[in-house]
C-alpha cells in the first residue's frame, strides 16, 4: 500500500480452482503487515456457467493469505465448526492476550439453504471455533453486514429474512428496529440497546478457559505458525503491504495537507467575516454610549456657500431593512457628474438655478431701437 500501486496477484494457489464467492475475507493483525483469512463461500472452475458446479467450502480447513510474502497457507480448525454456509457476516476484535477473535453471524447453510441465527467465534492463533448459546434476541438472516462499535459490541445491519428466499419478499416486518441488532462479544449475548459504557473488548470466558488449559493449534505449516507468532497491533486492513513493497513513500502531494488547506481556505473567509461583523457592532455600541456633541460642523458646499453638514448615522448591515429619513437641512444642492454607465438616471436642476451670465436681472425681452 505504501507504493500507491494497484496489483493483480494470481490466486491460483487458493483452493482447488482459485475462485471464490459468497464467503468472507477477514483481516487479522498477525505477521509483518497483517493476514487475510478466507471463510465459507463457494468455489468452482473459472469456466463454470451453472450454479450446480459450485462447491461449498468447509470451515474445518481454511485458507490464509500473507500479502507481504505473497503466500497462501491452509490450516485445520477444531472445536464447534459451523456448517458450510454463505451470505453471513464477519467482524473481529483483538483480545488482551495477543489473541484475535473472528465473529461469524447468520448466513445460509449450503446443504439445506436454511437461514441461520447462530454466532460462531474463531479464535486465533488457536484456530478453534466456539459457539454462542444465547439466541433469545437473535434472528435468522443473511446478506447482512457486521461491524464493531463501542469496543465490544457487534452491530448487525440489514439483511434478508428466511421468507425472502421462498418468494415472500417484504411480507414480514423486520423484528429488529431499523434492521439493527447488537451483540455483546464479551458476554456472548444479544441485547436490544447500545451501551456506550460497556467498556473495551475482552475475550469471552469460554475462549480464555480454552487457552488456559494449554490448548494450541495443530499447525500444518511451521511458516504459518511463525506468522501467527508475530503480533502486528498497528497493522490495519488499509495498511497491508504487497511483496517487495519496500520503496519509500511517494513524493507526491501530502493528502492531509491538501485536505487541511482546503478546510482552512473555507474557514478563513468565514472567520474574517465574523470578526468584521463583531467589530462593527462593538463600534456601534461604543458610538451609542458616547456623549453627542450638539454643535454642528461647518463645511463649504460645491458652489462656495456655507452650509451645515448633517450628522451621519451608521447603519448596521444586519439592520439593512430599516427605513431612514434624510435630515431636513441638507444644504445647497450640488450637481452630480453623470457617467456613461449612469446614462439612464434622471436628474432635476435646482429651482434657483441663477441668472445667465452678462445679464443684470431677471430674464426680459428687449426691442431693438428704430
Amino acid at each position: 500500500m505504501r507504493s500507491g500501486e494497484m496489483r493483480n496477484i494470481s490466486s491460483s494457489r487458493f483452493g482447488k480452482y482459485g475462485t471464490f464467492k459468497g464467503g468472507s475475507l477477514q483481516f487479522v493483525p498477525f505477521g509483518p503487515e497483517g493476514l487475510l483469512v478466507v471463510l465459507g463461500g463457494w468455489e468452482a472452475p473459472v469456466s463454470a456457467t451453472r450454479f450446480s458446479i459450485w462447491d461449498a467450502m468447509a470451515f474445518d480447513k481454511i485458507s490464509v493469505y500473507d500479502p507481504y510474502g505473497d503466500e497462501w497457507y491452509h490450516q485445520q480448525t477444531t472445536g464447534d465448526v459451523p456448517f458450510r454456509k454463505e451470505k453471513f457476516c464477519t467482524t473481529g476484535a483483538p483480545g488482551p492476550n495477543n489473541t484475535y477473535e473472528i465473529f461469524i453471524y447468520g448466513g445460509r447453510e449450503t446443504n439445506t439453504f436454511a437461514t441461520s441465527n447462530e454466532v460462531h467465534i474463531l479464535s486465533l492463533p488457536g484456530f478453534n471455533f466456539f459457539k454462542a448459546d444465547n439466541k433469545s434476541l437473535s434472528t435468522q438472516r443473511a446478506d447482512h453486514a457486521c461491524t464493531v462499535i463501542g469496543g465490544r459490541q457487534m452491530l448487525s445491519v440489514g439483511g434478508l429474512l428466511p421468507e425472502t428466499f421462498i418468494g415472500k419478499r417484504f411480507s414480514t416486518p423486520d423484528p429488529w428496529p431499523l434492521g439493527l441488532g447488537i451483540f455483546d462479544m464479551t458476554e456472548l449475548r444479544w441485547t436490544n440497546r447500545y451501551d456506550p459504557n460497556a467498556g473495551g473488548y475482552d475475550s469471552p470466558k469460554v475462549v480464555k478457559d480454552w487457552y488456559s488449559q494449554g490448548n494450541v493449534a495443530n499447525w500444518v505449516s511451521p511458516e504459518l505458525k511463525a506468522l501467527f507468532s508475530q503480533w502486528s497491533p498497528n497493522a490495519t486492513a488499509s495498511e497491508v503491504g504487497l511483496p517487495g513493497d519496500t520503496e519509500p513513500q511517494p513524493s507526491g502531494p501530502n493528502i492531509g495537507a491538501i485536505v487541511g488547506g482546503a478546510v482552512g481556505g473555507v474557514a478563513a473567509p468565514v472567520l474574517v467575516a465574523g470578526l468584521v461583523l463583531f467589530f462593527r457592532r462593538r463600534r456601534k455600541r461604543q458610538v451609542a454610549a458616547a456623549p453627542q456633541d450638539s454643535s454642528p460642523s461647518s463645511k463649504f458646499g460645491s458652489v462656495g456657500t456655507a452650509y451645515t453638514a448633517p450628522t451621519l448615522t451608521e447603519i448596521d448591515e444586519a439592520g439593512s431593512n430599516n427605513l431612514s429619513e434624510l435630515p431636513g437641512n441638507h444644504g445647497v444642492p450640488t450637481f452630480t457628474e453623470t457617467h456613461e454607465a449612469d446614462s439612464n438616471n434622471l436628474l432635476e436642476l435646482p429651482a434657483n438655478y441663477g441668472v445667465p451670465a452678462g445679464s443684470h436681472g431677471p430674464l426680459s425681452r428687449h426691442e431693438m431701437a428704430a
